[in-house]
């Protein structure tokens, strides 16, 4: 069982800022997932970026927490000091499969 977190690029980047959204997503996506290694660091999980989604699962059969208590614990890691998506993303789905 895993938890991902499937992360929209927001294409209206280029619109806004003048800079290649894809390159810009890419970057910002590296850096979450960075992120969500570091919040989770304590935890006996593994945490792994693949496409457009973070996927983070675990070796037992019981998960260390619910998808509740892991969306909280890696919020911050897709958001800005004032709670808002970074302009990178533009939606963040999160499932359990």
């Amino acid at each position: 069982m895993k938890y991902v977190f499937e992360v929209e690029p927001n294409l209206l980047l280029d619109q806004d800022f003048f800079i290649d959204s894809e390159t810009a997503f890419s970057s910002a996506l590296n850096c979450a997932c960075a992120s969500v290694q570091s919040v989770l660091f304590d935890y006996p999980v593994t945490v792994i970026c693949i496409d457009k989604r973070i996927e983070i699962s675990w070796a037992d059969i019981d998960s260390p927490f619910t998808l509740a208590e892991c969306s909280l614990l890696v919020s911050g890691s897709f958001r800005d000091a004032n709670g808002k998506l970074y302009p990178e993303f533009k939606a963040i789905a999160e499932k359990s499969i």
